[in-house]
């Protein structure tokens, strides 16, 4: 049980993305009304910020690093560590070709598609 919860939402069609405080990222089905995985992202981990992109095909997560998730297998595809303090803001451009965010250290972060190249 969390001391301190705060909860952020994100819904895309048919999936609701939920953190609290307890470092998981919790992917929930709205049709089956169950739970479709937990995305544990390590001790003392905060997020911030949870989007899916425009198709669904990915979820990005703001928390210490930006996380992009693959929404049909869940799995890590991406994470981009390329700011010094804690971010804020996880948000997709166009075909989810760009990502960009935001963080505690002032600086936004735009990431090309070179970015998004997954094997």
């Amino acid at each position: 049980m969390c001391d301190h919860v705060s909860l952020l939402l994100c819904v895309f069609r048919y999936y609701l993305a939920t953190a609290a405080d307890d470092n998981v990222v919790r992917v929930w089905d709205l049709r089956k009304q169950k739970q479709v995985t937990g995305i544990e992202l390590g001790e003392g981990v905060s997020v911030s910020s949870a989007r899916f992109d425009k198709s669904g095909v990915y979820l990005g997560i703001a928390s210490t690093d930006v996380r992009v998730i693959q929404a049909k297998t869940w799995d890590t595809v991406k994470v981009l560590n390329d700011h010094s303090a804690h971010v804020t803001d996880v948000c997709f451009g166009v075909d989810a070709k760009y990502i960009a965010s935001t963080s505690m250290d002032r600086t936004m972060k735009l990431y090309g598609a070179e970015a998004m190249d997954v094997e």
